[in-house]
């Protein structure tokens, strides 16, 4: 049986504002793309539901030919708000950094669509967000199409700039598909940097500096809150996700000390062997998910200067500060009260106590 690949609807809601926009009938759309069970716009306005990518494909190349420029996909991206993906959404958008936001998208991928797999990679100059996409099990063909990929990296570029602000570019965008033979200026207006064609992967390089550049609507408490807000709508949504479970559920215990794996498998009514399978069929494993969760967590409250290091470490589950202490150093090669004093950059709008 072939996979069902699907993304969440939200990508729906800058579709239909773009439509309506360039004067495309919703109503013949849906027909042509016999898309009928699509008839009311509001029936994608749930967080829960999904839509099949074959689905948007469609209908992004039905309004795309209907485009006088053939730019219907930019037209998506200028109407395209992180909110459309609700609790995640707003959680990018409070993140403290570009890269703080690409590492949630990465993170959260799997959830807003099983079509593709991102990577986050750096080196000391660049970082490289790159996505490989899923072929049909049959006819081999990508899941994502041209006009797919390309709307993804200019929503990506488009948060970016939401986040740094509408100058922000990045260094190179790449494609694995050859040049389209349509017109690709404006697709190079947008982006402003050099793009490459028939390269190894899909993906964009973005420097070291702009990545780690402080946001202009960053919030740590709100990032946390969002976080926590979309992690519990993934496990009550996407309970298939047995990573997701975890992390919730470690992040849900943390302050009273770390769970060890034998009492969350028994929470989630599984046999520790049973529970390390399946971690290990996601490519992870109880180790790894703690021990992001701690530094993430860390490194949030790092930017209340309300808390002492101490305090931090049992909030991140530490039972005492040499322990945290240790398990920094491995992070960053500095103790904590090191790291504050010469990488924390406190904004005004810090918090004045942290929820848990």
């Amino acid at each position: 049986m072939s996979a069902y690949y699907s993304t969440l609807s939200g990508w729906m809601i800058p579709l239909f504002r773009a439509m309506t926009a360039q004067g495309i009938e919703f109503e013949q759309a849906v027909q042509v793309c016999q898309l009928d069970h699509l008839k009311q716009q509001q029936d994608v306005s749930e967080p829960q539901c999904r839509v099949a990518i074959q689905e948007l494909t469609d209908l992004l190349h039905y309004c795309n030919n209907k485009s006088p420029q053939r730019d219907f996909l930019l037209r998506v991206t200028e109407h395209f708000h992180p909110c459309v993906f609700h609790a995640l959404g707003y959680a990018m958008l409070s993140s403290s950094s570009l890269f703080d936001a690409l590492q949630r998208i990465v993170k959260y991928n799997q959830a807003v669509s099983n079509s593709n797999t991102l990577h986050l990679e750096q080196n000391s100059s660049n970082i490289e967000l790159t996505m490989q996409v899923q072929h049909y099990q049959q006819t081999k063909r990508p899941v994502i199409d041209t006009i797919g990929i390309e709307l993804y990296f200019t929503t990506v570029v488009h948060i970016a700039r939401q986040i740094l602000g509408p100058e922000w570019t990045p260094e190179k965008v790449y494609f694995e598909f050859a040049k389209p033979h349509t017109n690709t200026s404006l697709l190079g207006q947008f982006f402003n940097c050099p793009i490459e064609y028939k390269a190894a992967n899909n993906g964009m390089v973005i420097s070291q500096d702009s990545a780690h550049m402080p946001s202009i609507s960053g919030d740590a408490e709100v990032a946390h809150l969002h976080d926590k807000m979309f992690d519990e709508f993934l496990f009550r949504v996407n309970k298939e996700f047995i990573g997701n479970i975890v992390h919730y559920e470690i992040r849900k215990r943390l302050p009273q000390g770390a769970p060890t794996q034998t009492e969350l498998a028994k929470v989630l009514g599984l046999s520790l062997r049973n529970l390390q399978r399946r971690l290990n069929e996601q490519g992870t494993c109880y180790k790894t998910i703690l021990e992001n969760i701690r530094r993430k967590l860390t490194m949030e409250y790092l930017e209340h200067p309300h808390l002492s290091v101490t305090e931090i470490g049992y909030l991140v589950g530490f039972a005492n500060v040499g322990n945290f202490n240790r398990a920094f150093k491995r992070w960053t090669g500095q103790t904590p009260s090191e790291y504050r004093a010469t990488s924390i950059v406190y904004r005004p709008n810090a918090i004045e106590q942290a929820t848990i």
